[in-house]
């Protein structure tokens, strides 16, 4: 009797073991469960796929897995799905998370899908995004999109103040300088030139310092080429 109860008890506990080992692989809480997700999205089951990162936001144990899990199933949506209304829909999930992580993103992302359809809506988006994204790397192409949008729907001087936004930052400089002087062009003609003449000289710089840099590197390879 006592070996066949050491035997149940042996089978018992391996089975909870198991099965609750088996439960937690498989289960929201998976270290895996990002990596099934892509296996099933690179195998074009896209709902599956986003349906396994909702999942776990569902369970999420932390308000950063939560959201980094919602945002992983709205932007693998926008970035392979061709239905604008669930990305919208998965898009404004996200922003109704409180503090959500990845606010600046989502209205990133929105402001790109609405852009043709609704253009207005677009704007609202890019300056959302740039508000809560002011510091981001990305801001710099988010304020040009911006002033473009602006552009496009005939509100040349709030596009003209957010170019002038764009000069401060040297990856902008250049274009903003160009498309002011076009945008200046008749009713400040002085401010055009001055604007024009800035990019030029940016222009210059900028190939000055590539031809430079090739001379640089010309100079290293012959070098290393003499040592042989």
């Amino acid at each position: 009797m006592k070996t066949i109860y050491k035997v149940s008890s042996f089978l018992l506990t391996t089975g909870i073991l198991v099965g609750s080992f088996v439960g937690f692989w498989f289960g929201p809480w998976s270290p895996n469960l990002d990596h099934r997700a892509r296996t099933l999205i690179v195998e074009d089951h896209l709902e599956e796929g986003v349906a396994l990162f909702q999942w776990k936001a569902e369970y999420a144990l932390s308000k950063e897995a939560k959201h980094t899990a919602l945002w992983n199933a709205a932007r693998t949506a926008a970035l392979r799905s061709e239905s604008i209304s669930w990305i919208k829909e998965l898009l404004n999930r996200c922003l109704e998370e409180e503090d959500f992580l990845y606010r600046a993103d989502a209205h990133a992302q929105l402001a790109t899908l609405l852009f043709e359809e609704l253009p207005r809506e677009s704007i609202k988006h890019w300056e959302w995004a740039l508000f809560y994204g002011h510091d981001r790397d990305e801001s710099v192409s988010w304020r040009v999109r911006l002033a473009m949008a602006l552009e496009a729907e005939g509100k040349t001087t709030e596009a003209i103040d957010v170019w002038q936004e764009a000069l401060g930052y040297p990856a902008s400089e250049r274009m903003a300088h160009m498309v002011l002087g076009r945008l200046l062009l008749t009713d400040d003609p002085d401010m055009s030139v001055y604007h024009f003449q800035k990019a030029k000289q940016l222009t210059e710089q900028q190939d000055q310092a590539a031809e430079l840099g090739f001379r640089v590197a010309q100079f290293e390879v012959e070098y290393m080429e003499n040592l042989h």
